[in-house]
């Protein structure tokens, strides 16, 4: 079969002691199950940290990489203004890239990302197959980061439209809001890049059964990095002290890797230091064993281009509130999605979610969650596959 290379710059690999790689969870074994259907040899370009893990600490936090899989580490661009205009490691990226797209006869480059479009480039220089994967908003993403993101934003969007131009193939992981923003001349469709486990019907059995009173203690949550404010964790923090300043009864899981300062200051700021839990980063079941115990799961963000930790809080049957951004609104409920950032609208959403949906919204994300069940996604990307490699495709089975 051919040999396939997959470049992104978004996610660093992390290392153990024994030479072991894993990343924070977007590249699962069913990822990368899904390109040996394209090919017997894998390379993939990545940043990769500087810290060794021990291989105990490795495996609890993060998701291991296939070891069949040949990582060739890219050099770091960081993100500040300077290093930005500079050369530095450019040059020494661009050299790394096109000689691996040389090499290689198929090219998987995701998007946005500096080195994905050195890919691209090379890709169509070369002649070679090339499939780009959208997972996400430049501007978006660099506009919500800081000050310094937010003279970027504009270039790096610009640049994302100017390269997904180019592409002859895309897989956008929204239905909608990337393609509008960023749309392509060539063929395209839109396929969640989300791994549910099986969708159990007892897991809404189980949420309906609750019973709860508008006393009760509900307990709110959120996965996401709590180092960066565009993931929104404050804005449901302000929403409580709202709430509970009116006798409601919450407690907020807030489940991710990171410097929490700004966010454990704010909850002092509010005095609610014994209402605000923080778990620190989680695995993969572990997140969904913390979950099935919510009884309200809250994506605030400034920027998400789809909604993974939605999806994968619907497919456990726990009734969300969303943001209205990027792609959240064609996961959740019109009726609980809250204006961006405004924490008084969010506290409404959640007061009518106790007081009277509950029930109703978890039965909307078990039957939401099922659009997006494993067997439907396989199925929608290698139809795609087959007519992107000219059918030299194997159906994909269920393991």
């Amino acid at each position: 079969m051919a040999k396939l290379l997959f470049v992104h710059g978004g996610e660093k690999v992390k290392k153990d002691t024994l030479g072991n790689n894993y990343t924070d969870g977007s590249y699962n074994h069913e990822t990368w199950k899904r390109y040996k259907k394209l090919a017997s040899e894998i390379t993939a370009a990545f940043r990769v940290e500087d810290t060794i893990y021990e291989q105990r600490d490795a495996m609890s936090k993060f998701q291991p990489i296939d070891k069949d899989i040949t990582i060739i580490p890219i050099k770091d661009r960081k993100r500040s203004i300077s290093e930005y205009l500079s050369l530095k490691n450019k040059k020494y990226n661009k050299k790394l890239i096109e000689n691996n797209v040389k090499k290689s006869d198929i090219i998987i480059a995701r998007v946005p990302s500096e080195i994905s479009y050195y890919a691209i480039n090379f890709a169509n220089k070369y002649n070679k197959k090339i499939l780009v994967e959208v997972v996400g908003c430049a501007f978006d993403s660099m506009w919500n980061h800081s000050i310094k993101g937010k003279i970027l934003a504009i270039p790096e969007y610009l640049k994302q439209k100017h390269y997904l131009k180019k592409a002859p193939y895309a897989i956008y992981v929204s239905n909608n809001f990337l393609q509008k923003r960023y749309p392509i001349k060539g063929m395209s469709i839109g396929c969640s890049d989300v791994v549910l486990p099986s969708i159990k019907r007892n897991d809404l059995k189980n949420r309906l059964a609750r019973k709860k009173k508008e006393t009760d203690k509900f307990i709110l949550g959120t996965v996401g990095a709590v180092n960066t404010k565009y993931k929104g964790q404050q804005y449901v923090i302000k929403a409580m002290k709202t709430l509970i300043d009116n006798g409601y009864n919450l407690e907020y899981w807030i489940i991710g890797g990171g410097d929490n300062t700004y966010l454990n200051n704010l909850t002092k700021k509010y005095h609610l230091e014994k209402n605000v839990k923080f778990t620190g980063p989680k695995n993969h079941s572990e997140i969904f064993n913390l979950i099935k115990q919510m009884d309200i799961y809250i994506q605030p963000s400034n920027a998400e281009s789809h909604g993974r930790a939605v999806l994968e809080a619907m497919s456990v049957s726990c009734p969300c509130i969303g943001s209205s951004t990027g792609g959240i609104p064609e996961l959740v409920n019109e009726n609980f999605i809250f204006k961006r950032k405004k924490y008084k609208d969010l506290a409404k959403k959640i007061k009518k979610m106790i007081n009277e949906c509950t029930a109703e919204m978890a039965i909307y994300s078990y039957e939401k969650s099922k659009q997006f069940a494993k067997s439907k996604l396989d199925k929608k990307r290698i139809d795609f596959y087959r007519k992107v490699f000219n059918n030299k495709i194997e159906d994909e089975k269920d393991s």
